[in-house]
């Protein structure tokens, strides 16, 4: 028996049945890759998801879209191969595409078994203009029968068409990663076409759970989430955190340099610790950073910027959080801004990300050389206005600035009213 096996199947209506089967010879994790491509069958395999997670304890059901070129890597690594006798023909290109093969397997086909009867055989499917594969589901049916075969034909009301979006969302405590956790997260996957953020309760909200002391750390569940995430989709964007609290309502703000951050929020001199990695020329006569000088020095030198982030970044985003939390005793709206917000994925920390855009020519008194290797270092437009819940330009006039932050800021204001205090 193997430890963990990468199971291929041919037609999504077969998951649980060939599952279950496959199960039998693997000892902890069982992935399943269904070759047909999840677009086309996101009904069936939405059905197939609670099927197979309620009957197989360790399966995890890969939704990667899968093409002949796609290369399958998972968090387990895979000691046996199997597959359905539909693509035995691909077997060797099977198993040739799987990247975290731990050892070859002599005999990588799904093990024959002898073949039960039953006198009554039940089995459904939508079987829309009878193919082979409709024929050797309902011929196998019929082999395992000695009385009666009963088929479930799917009505309109069970193929309807699965909605898809770019974003979807989910919370949850998920401690000790079961099946029921998989289903829900397997559920929004599916129906996910860019990215999924997953709420995870932290220790503020576990509390009313009765032995919530025994409930795993936060940071092992977000961990297993993640892992498991990965696992059955790479390719989407995932943002798995802590619930944010409620109060107060954190607004990040973002922009590349001389967006006009500083016209939205006042901004704040960079930690002066930063003056023992990189000398004390990068502070000025009072004490402060000295921006420029620190950016002739680190954005010429992609390996002194790393440096500079590494050591900065983690005091910056914990000493936030804490004048966050300071703050919150006094007011309901706090702004957190900073410049490297979207790159250091620190909206993950705010309820809403508002960003700042100009043109990538504008700049602020900066050479033409100092501001391309500075635009260079940073996120595009297009990427700071990605995660964005609001955009800003003061591209345009004063006035017209002020009202696009009027506008902004009156809407967030039926925002908390409708908010439970």
């Amino acid at each position: 028996m193997a430890n963990n096996g990468l199971l291929f199947i041919s037609n999504a209506a077969k998951a649980h049945n060939v599952c279950v089967k496959a199960s039998q010879f693997i000892r902890k994790v069982l992935y399943v890759n269904i070759k047909e491509s999840p677009e086309a069958t996101l009904p069936v395999i939405s059905r197939q998801i609670v099927n197979v997670y309620s009957k197989v304890i360790l399966c995890q059901l890969m939704l990667k879209p899968s093409s002949k070129e796609s290369k399958i890597e998972t968090h387990h690594p895979i000691d046996v191969v199997l597959y359905d006798s539909e693509l035995s023909q691909e077997a060797n290109q099977l198993k040739q595409s799987v990247v975290t093969v731990q050892t070859p397997s002599e005999d990588t086909s799904a093990p024959s078994a002898a073949v039960k009867t039953y006198e009554y055989v039940a089995l459904g499917g939508t079987f829309d203009r009878l193919h082979n594969g409709h024929k050797i589901l309902l011929s196998e049916a019929v082999l395992r029968a000695t009385k009666h075969v009963t088929v479930g034909v799917t009505d309109v009301n069970m193929i309807r068409a699965v909605k898809t979006y770019e974003y979807v969302a989910l919370g949850g405590t998920f401690d000790r990663l079961h099946n029921g956790h998989k289903i829900l997260l397997s559920e929004a996957v599916l129906r996910a076409t860019k990215h999924v953020t997953v709420g995870v309760t932290d220790v503020n909200m576990i509390r009313a759970k009765k032995l919530w002391e025994l409930i795993e750390p936060v940071e092992q569940r977000i961990k297993e989430v993640l892992n498991f995430l990965k696992d059955i989709n790479p390719d989407l964007e995932y943002n798995p955190n802590p619930n944010i609290p409620d109060w107060p309502y954190v607004i990040g703000l973002a922009g590349g340099i001389a967006s006009g951050k500083s016209s939205i929020a006042p901004g704040r001199p960079l930690n002066q610790t930063i003056s023992d990695t990189f000398g004390e020329r990068v502070l000025n006569s009072a004490g402060e950073v000295d921006r420029k000088t620190l950016g002739q020095i680190v954005f010429s030198n992609k390996s002194k910027l790393e440096q500079l982030n590494s050591i900065i970044w983690p005091a910056i985003l914990e000493e936030a959080k804490n004048r966050v939390r300071a703050l919150g005793s006094e007011h309901r709206v706090v702004v957190m801004e900073a410049a490297v917000m979207v790159r250091a994925t620190w909206y993950h920390h705010c309820h809403q990300l508002w960003t700042v855009i100009i043109p990538p020519e504008e700049r602020n008194n900066l050479t033409e050389e100092e501001s391309r290797q500075r635009i260079g270092a940073q996120p595009s437009n297009a990427e700071q206005i990605a995660p964005a819940n609001i955009v800003f330009s003061p591209y345009w006039s004063y006035e017209y600035t002020q009202a696009q932050i009027d506008r902004a800021w009156a809407h967030l204001q039926e925002l908390l009213e409708a908010r439970k205090q």
